[in-house]
């Protein structure tokens, strides 16, 4: 084979060679070119669809736009109707402190006038005296007893005063309980109100001291005659003019363990009382 021959076909395998090059770039372009237009294609619809849902999408942020405003309305009108809830709960409270105020006044006023009849009471009348009238309020569904429980419940001198004012008038009470016999002191003060919250011990065997909680100062008052074998002597006085039947409590305080006297009592004697004598302030 010559020379020529061979170089004609190295020539045609070079052209057809670059043909098929030709060729395969021209698919690949093709190819290229459809998926590029498949791509825009689905742009295309990917924009139409969107351009389809934008009124829906503005109406959306338009009703939440809308609801947003409502609910700080509604905020508003909360935090105000709170503001008008707890202004009339103030209100309420300042009137109530005000009626319990007024209450207590009252129920103080009354005990006072418990107290003058009291005194009145331990000091012989003369014929058709007349004694000082008490007007009590009357109770509605228990709610001024209940108030005048409470105001003696915190008021440890109010308490102390009824108390003393208790035993000056129910002396009698006290003997008989002693003259049945007994075995602790509170065994002696069982029939004392128990509003008074009364606590109370025995000294030296003769005298029972009588107090109230929360208050320092106690009331004595003689259990047997006193004599010599009984070293408070000291605390108690003969009643004046010779009453007997004149009975008024010592007051003492505790101090150190020790009880001092503040100021003497009466020492009639409990067991020379007459029961009939009696006057109580438990009814």
């Amino acid at each position: 084979m010559s020379i020529e021959v061979i170089f004609q076909f190295a020539a045609l395998a070079v052209v057809a060679s670059i043909g098929v090059c030709v060729v395969y770039a021209i698919f690949e372009m093709r190819r290229s070119y459809a998926e590029q237009r498949d791509r825009f294609v689905r742009a295309i619809s990917t924009v139409e669809k969107f351009h389809k849902l934008q009124p829906e999408i503005i109406a959306l942020l338009r009703s939440v736009e809308s609801d947003g405003h409502a609910l700080q309305e509604i905020a508003r009108q909360m935090a105000s109707s709170l503001s008008g809830a707890a202004d009339r709960q103030t209100a309420l409270l300042e009137e109530l402190r005000d009626y319990k105020g007024s209450q207590e006044q009252g129920l103080l006023k009354f005990i006072e006038s418990v107290s003058e009849r009291l005194r009145a009471l331990s000091y012989p009348q003369p014929p058709n005296a007349v004694l000082p009238s008490i007007s009590e309020p009357k109770p509605e569904n228990g709610v001024y007893f209940r108030l005048r429980k409470e105001v003696v419940s915190r008021e440890p001198q109010l308490r102390f005063s009824l108390l003393k004012d208790w035993i000056s008038t129910n002396a009698l009470a006290i003997s008989y309980r002693v003259s049945r016999g007994w075995n602790t002191a509170n065994d002696l003060i069982a029939n004392i109100p128990p509003y008074l919250e009364a606590e109370a011990e025995i000294a030296s065997g003769c005298v029972l001291v009588i107090g109230t909680r929360e208050h320092a100062e106690r009331l004595a008052i003689p259990i047997r005659d006193l004599d010599s074998s009984c070293d408070l002597t000291a605390w108690f006085e003969t009643p004046p003019n010779g009453d007997r039947n004149r009975h008024i409590p010592a007051v003492l305080i505790r101090s150190n363990g020790q009880f001092e006297l503040i100021s003497k009592g009466t020492s009639a004697s409990l067991l020379a009382l007459t029961l009939p004598q009696t006057r109580s302030m438990d009814s």
